[in-house]
């Protein structure tokens, strides 16, 4: 016998259980989960915005205003209301506690994206706190602005799966040191590891990359698009299995490879120049006209008899014999900075006479390019001069300051190139008829060019007044 209830229902009750249906929300969501998150960084309980980077309490900001929409919707689904909890969980374990020292960490694969957003134009480093599987099958992890170095308390491993690669576009990015970066077996990005375009800057510094998936044809673990991007691998190891380990589409871009490894099974150097430093070695053969300056085991020695430096070749390694291989050198006065690179640099014919204090900074070069600079110091004729422990360091702060006021006149020459050709491309925007969108696209490039020449320009005379500062200690420290 079936048993049928007797009391009526309300009127609407039919009614409401269709708009439930038809909003595609269910009378019985729950929101307490998203409610209890938003009460720990809500009211009260309110990060202090003077505690937080700016750039990770806006995305807090945001996911707590998205929350408090979904909170205050009746007709909203769960799975709305779990993709909020979700974001806010987030936005809540990025929030980033401003600290004296090591801003900037990442523990997870969406925590490194994350941050390299975080920095944008600016110069700092993410330090790996654990090992990483990139594992988000979201495509390449983008280093498109400023100057970014991924380093390591200790020993760890970014292990990049399925899709993940690396693009470092217009900007610098640094490996290492204690960091181990692997390209698993099953990846799908076999085009390139990591790619350089436009002015990009790939420096790996005591660290490892390897890739252990089986390349072929134009595929590469490190890859130069164009010709302005560089490469330099310093006491580091980079291999691979298959096509190039080091590829330039084009010839002319600059790899420097210094006490370091390079291997592959296949071509391990492909198309573009290579010098090669200190104790480095390469296993697996070259291609593509590969322009190779070989400085291994060869350096300039240099004496000094009675204020006049002599140079001559030294070592055991083809540069030291090879004739196409000459000693340049440049000149700084006593207690000047050393120089940044041998630009200006003149061919050694004859003894150099310098006084006191005077410093010989030469090299072997070899078409255009050159090896590892020495440095031969003109001594006092009573005896060596030992500069004090002031001197020195003070000295040794000069140096950096010189080296930070090229690389900042440098930032600012590619940045006013940059905001001329946002410009250009604005204005024929503008003249074609293009699109509405496509010309908001291009207007909101040249306002972020701008953006970046001023910055640039502001570290620059920062950097001028740091070395003014630094000469005049060296002044001071080393009468």
């Amino acid at each position: 016998m079936e048993y049928v209830s007797r009391v009526p229902r309300p009127p609407l009750d039919g009614l409401i259980d269709d708009l439930y249906y038809l909003e595609g929300a269910s009378p019985y969501t729950s929101k307490a989960a998203l409610a209890g998150l938003l009460a720990t960084v809500t009211g009260e309980n309110a990060p202090n915005p003077a505690g937080y980077t700016p750039y990770s309490l806006r995305f807090l900001t945001a996911a707590i205003d998205t929350a408090g929409v979904v909170m205050n919707d009746p007709y909203v689904s769960q799975t709305k209301v779990d993709a909020a909890v979700t974001d806010l969980t987030t936005a809540i374990r990025f929030l980033n506690p401003l600290v004296a020292q090591k801003q900037f960490r990442a523990a997870s694969i969406a925590e490194l994206r994350f941050r390299i957003a975080e920095i944008g134009s600016g110069e700092n480093t993410i330090w790996i706190t654990e090992d990483i599987v990139a594992d988000d099958k979201g495509g390449a992890i983008q280093v498109d602005a400023g100057k970014i170095r991924l380093s390591a308390d200790e020993p760890a491993t970014l292990t990049a799966t399925g899709n993940v690669y690396f693009n470092v576009d217009d900007a610098e990015l640094t490996i290492g040191p204690k960091l181990t970066i692997v390209q698993s077996v099953d990846s799908t990005a076999l085009a390139a590891f990591f790619m350089l375009r436009n002015n990009a800057h790939l420096a790996v510094q005591d660290a490892t990359i390897r890739s252990d998936v089986t390349m072929s044809g134009s595929q590469g673990v490190i890859v130069i698009e164009g010709s302005s991007p560089t490469v330099t691998i310093d006491r580091s190891t980079v291999s691979g299995k298959g096509a190039r380990t080091t590829y330039a589409y084009n010839a002319g871009p600059l790899f420097t490879i210094t006490d370091s490894t390079v291997t592959n099974t296949n071509t391990a150097l492909y198309r573009g120049d290579y010098v090669l430093n200190g104790t480095t070695a390469v296993t697996g053969s070259t291609g593509g006209g590969a322009a190779i300056h070989d400085f291994r085991g060869s350096e300039v020695a240099g004496t000094v008899a009675d204020m006049v430096v002599t140079l001559t070749k030294a070592g055991t390694g083809p540069a030291a014999t090879d004739p196409t291989y000459t000693i340049t050198y440049v000149v700084t006065e006593p207690g000047a900075a050393a120089p940044v690179d041998l630009r200006g640099a003149v061919a050694y014919t004859e003894p150099i006479a310098l006084p006191e204090g005077g410093t010989v900074w030469a090299a072997l070069t070899h078409a255009g390019h050159h090896g590892i600079v020495n440095s031969i110091v003109v001594e006092a004729p009573a005896g060596p001069v030992d500069p004090s422990p002031d001197c020195r360091t003070a000295q040794a702060k000069a140096n950096t300051a010189a080296k930070a006021v090229d690389k900042a006149e440098k930032d600012v020459q590619k940045a006013q190139t940059k905001l001329q050709d946002a410009e250009v491309k604005f204005e024929k925007s503008l003249a074609g008829g293009k699109p509405a969108q496509a010309i908001k696209q291009d207007e909101a490039k040249v306002a972020k060019a701008k953006v970046q020449l001023e910055e640039a320009k502001a570290t620059l005379v920062t950097a001028e007044s740091a070395h003014m500062a630094a000469l005049a200690q060296v002044a001071a420290a080393c009468r």
